[in-house]
């Protein structure tokens, strides 16, 4: 059901990025954007992808070093999906990590949020499935 529920999430992105790059204004576009809005108000789609969010978050707060904050990040991701696309998963990350992503690390900050929320998109379009689990040691 995991994956029935990414994919139809991914599609629904997809196909609302579609419609959004779209020079028509016909009912496809509509259509896409409706998919991508339903997707995103199923309670199941929302919960799992906020799990994974903060289960990332925690990962990588439970990994930060600020002497080294892209291996935290790396640290951070291995630890929230060990098996799987790990390495294509880091390398997303990475490609679209700021410094704004760990300033601050804690409390509110819109950049890590998009951060988090397209990273953990991304490992889910891949099948990723975070553990369960915040790991406290760092590598």
């Amino acid at each position: 059901m995991k994956r029935t529920i990414t994919a139809a999430l991914t599609a629904a992105i997809i196909l609302a990025a579609a419609g959004c790059n779209s020079s028509s204004s016909g009912s496809a576009g509509q259509q896409a954007r409706s998919a991508a809005s339903s997707a995103m108000a199923n309670p199941t789609v929302s919960t799992e992808l906020n799990q994974s969010e903060q289960a990332l978050l925690g990962n990588i707060q439970a990994h930060f070093s600020a002497l080294h904050p892209v291996a935290s990040v790396k640290a951070g991701i291995r630890a929230t999906y060990p098996a799987g696309s790990t390495s294509q998963i880091i390398d997303f990350a990475v490609k679209n990590f700021t410094p704004a992503v760990v300033r601050p690390l804690r409390g509110p900050n819109p950049a890590r949020d998009a951060w988090l929320l397209k990273v953990t998109d991304y490992a889910q379009s891949l099948g990723a499935t975070p553990s369960p689990a915040v790991s406290g040691t760092g590598s």
